[in-house]
């Protein structure tokens, strides 16, 4: 199960990168994180997450942002979260799972 959700970090990471590197880009880059259950139920791969880039020489508040946000189960908050971090301009939208995922992709199409 921990490589399908690798697998789908990284494929989400892919399909919306090229659409956040053409939005204005701040000193420090900003990773929107989408999240589909309460931080909570997540936490296992956040953490996972946060530790590849620590690894990477990243530093959350030091030369990365990551802003947080939880759908809580709410799937119609997807395109509402999406919406908000392509209007903020983030460098990057992640997600884990696929309803998260096409809402970014969405959002970043429009």
């Amino acid at each position: 199960m921990r490589r399908r959700e690798f697998i789908a970090l990284l494929s989400s990471a892919a399909v919306t990168w090229p659409f956040a590197t053409r939005a204005e880009q701040s000193p420090v880059p900003v990773i929107g994180l989408l999240g589909s259950d309460a931080a909570p139920a997540q936490s296992e791969w956040t953490a996972a997450f946060l530790q590849r880039l620590r690894e990477l020489g990243w530093s959350e508040g030091r030369n990365i942002i990551i802003d947080y946000r939880w759908g809580e189960g709410h799937s119609e908050r997807f395109s509402e979260i999406a919406a908000e971090f392509v209007q903020r301009n983030v460098t990057l939208i992640l997600t884990h799972n696929t309803p998260p995922t096409l809402a970014a992709k969405q959002a970043t199409s429009t």
